[in-house]
């Protein structure tokens, strides 16, 4: 037997929330895990500093449509008004967490659960990377803590051994080393590079 408040906030959060069939390697801030199944109960805004896999800092205000917990990470779900569409926030880059007063209207058609499984289930958890820099070894380890993954030396430079879960985001930090390099596996990840020099291709034409 839960007191009225207490039944509310349990229906909230089993009502919105996703869970990975695998287990979870990082447990969310529970009260902010609460705070937004309780805003996607009542239909509130919020708003949000977010932080993005480039380390773009926006203000961001939130119509919250459910939460996930997925390969270790936890997501919030909601339609963005800076961006006019539905998109998923990481929570652990969310900071300066206000729930506003406003509330907002949810299209009944909108499929929470199917959206999460379509953006997140087909996604690996980890992928294994393998780089070769065309740079010595004492060079590279300037670049790269020694907790990023294993260096070692080859004939042709240096060989770099890692592991990582979002192979744009991973490109994009490859690119800001600023070192000659070579991809070994996976061929995704050349794929990944490629699009980012399209995408920079396309922000140098502009204007």
């Amino acid at each position: 037997v839960l007191p009225i408040k207490g039944r509310e906030r349990l229906q909230a959060i089993s009502s919105h929330i996703t869970l990975s069939p695998h287990r979870q390697e990082v447990r969310p801030d529970a009260s902010l895990l609460v705070s937004i199944s309780e805003a996607v109960q009542e239909r509130r805004r919020i708003a949000i500093e977010y932080t993005s896999y480039t380390n773009t800092v926006t203000q961001r205000e939130l119509e919250p449509y459910g939460s996930a917990g997925w390969n270790g990470h936890w997501y919030v779900v909601g339609y963005c008004c800076l961006r006019q569409e539905v998109r998923m926030f990481r929570m652990d880059r969310m900071r300066n967490v206000q729930f506003l007063n406003s509330t907002f209207t949810r299209s009944e058609d909108f499929d929470c659960h199917a959206y999460i499984i379509k953006h997140l289930a087909t996604i690996p958890a980890t992928w294994s990377i393998e780089v070769e820099f065309q740079a010595e070894l004492f060079i590279v380890q300037h670049k790269i803590p020694a907790y990023y993954g294993q260096l070692t030396t080859t004939p042709q430079g240096t060989r770099f051994q890692t592991h990582h879960n979002h192979l744009p985001s991973f490109a994009r930090y490859l690119i800001g080393l600023d070192l000659p390099f070579v991809v070994l596996h996976p061929p995704e990840l050349r794929e990944a590079l490629q699009q980012l020099a399209e995408q920079i291709s396309q922000i140098a034409k502009m204007g």
